[in-house]
């Protein structure tokens, strides 16, 4: 036996470790790596050569450096995805290709061909952010009817034409980012022939040209909604009615500038509203739309409300009494800021239309300069939930001030069954000893004698 050619080998073979580790491995760790790293180790061996093309998984992201550097980088990036994508062996391939910074001119033909190309429809989860500048684009028909996307996030700042024939088959999640729909048909032939879609995103899109789209989608689970800052001609006028009997989800964010009507909502399970309004001739346009929201949302079991979205809605308070009751609602949480003043009496009388409501929580504590002013919770009537199931209050970041003991107070007084309380200090209280031990006593004298700051 040659000492020396094993001496050799074994130095040979711990030199080469990653190389000799198992396919699967190696593929593993190529994924971790940008996509164009992982297809330069093609030169490192001839067992190297092939590995990138069974990856199913590529990123490209073009950033300001490399737009200085290269003429139209995205135009010569379409050419090399496409190549890639002809000499893939994956059968499914995730792609993600997005441009950071301005000054990169995008070819709409060139775009349009790389949607068109055949190799396409051997991407399952496709995600593009590109900057159109806002220009005319119309999705190729071939790529209108890929079967294969499971997935499709559009983010191409563009006015989009959709084909009058659009059937993705398989497409259960679509995320739509800063588009401007021209008419009621770009967006209803769009959603329509999502066909299987479960989870739907919109943000950021402009709404100005739609009048009134009627929408059904009955395999929907999760929508979520995030509208934009009001334009300077925008028009309020634009109407979206969404049927969608099995949604379980809803988030909806932003400056409700759009009508939005939910109806048969029989499974809707949890909600987050998150509305602002800021400008005093757009305030009572917001806060009606808000209430038509809200009124499809009356058999929701979990609702979110932020202290914006009680702010818009006190511009409705002649139209309160359109709200519906909550019949179904168990659990609400609500998030307060610098207009607790105003807005604790429209929680009180928002509170009278839960009649089942069974927790209440704070999670983000209050406004410290509100708190400093104080506050009392005074009703003419106490919410009949209060009196009858109300049984777990949670208030987190819980600072001690005058106004967060008087809701507590409150609480304590008018609701008889109450048994779990569970109030989480804030850091600067926790760091208070002498605040945190004063803020103990007074909990004790109102009856809270086993009561602690978590």
């Amino acid at each position: 036996m040659n000492l020396h050619k094993l001496q050799t080998d074994d130095i040979s073979s711990r030199k080469d470790f990653i190389g000799n580790l198992p396919d699967d491995i190696l593929h593993h760790i190529l994924l971790l790596m940008p996509t164009k790293d992982a297809v330069g180790t093609s030169i490192l061996s001839k067992r190297w050569k092939f590995l990138w093309m069974d990856l199913f998984a590529f990123n490209f992201t073009i950033n300001p450096s490399i737009s200085s550097q290269i003429r139209n980088p995205t135009n010569h990036l379409f050419d090399l995805v496409t190549r890639l994508l002809q000499r893939s062996n994956s059968p499914s391939i995730s792609l993600n290709i997005a441009m950071h910074g301005s000054g990169n001119t995008i070819d709409p033909t060139k775009f349009q061909r790389f949607l068109s190309d055949a190799n396409m429809h051997k991407v399952e989860n496709l995600d593009i952010s590109l900057n159109l500048n806002y220009n005319p684009f119309k999705l190729p028909h071939s790529f209108s009817t890929c079967a294969s996307l499971n997935s499709l996030h559009l983010q191409l700042e563009c006015v989009l034409y959709i084909p009058s024939c659009i059937c993705f088959s398989n497409l259960t999640t679509l995320s739509i980012s800063s588009i401007i729909f021209p008419n009621d048909d770009s967006l209803q032939i769009l959603l329509s022939g999502c066909i299987v879609l479960q989870e739907l995103i919109l943000c950021d899109c402009g709404w100005n040209n739609i009048k009134h789209v009627n929408i059904a989608m009955p395999k929907l689970r999760i929508l979520n909604m995030d509208f934009n800052y009001p334009s300077d001609d925008e028009q309020f006028d634009s109407k979206i009615m969404i049927d969608a009997v099995n949604l379980l989800s809803l988030t909806c964010s932003g400056f409700l500038t759009v009508e939005v009507s939910l109806v048969n909502l029989a499974s809707i399970v949890n909600a987050y509203i998150d509305l602002a309004t800021y400008f005093p001739l757009n305030q009572p346009y917001i806060a009606a739309n808000e209430t038509k929201l809200l009124s499809g949302l009356h058999q929701i079991k979990f609702l979110r409300l932020s202290n914006d979205t009680l702010e818009c809605l006190l511009f409705a308070e002649d139209n309160f009494y359109l709200l519906p009751a909550f019949n179904d609602l168990k659990r609400l949480d609500v998030s307060f800021g610098c207009v607790i003043g105003y807005t604790n009496a429209f929680l009180m009388e928002f509170l009278k239309k839960t009649p089942k409501l069974e927790a209440l929580e704070i999670p983000n504590g209050f406004d410290p300069i509100v708190c400093m002013e104080g506050g009392e919770w005074i009703l003419n009537s106490v919410p009949y939930c209060f009196k009858t199931c109300l049984n777990l209050f949670s208030f987190s970041n819980f600072d001690g001030d005058e106004a967060e003991i008087q809701l507590l107070k409150f609480i304590l007084e008018n609701a008889p069954i109450l048994k779990n309380i569970h109030m989480y200090g804030s850091d600067s209280l926790l760091a208070d000893l002498k605040k945190k031990t004063d803020v103990c006593n007074r909990m004790e004298s109102m009856g809270l004698e086993n009561w602690n700051i978590a």
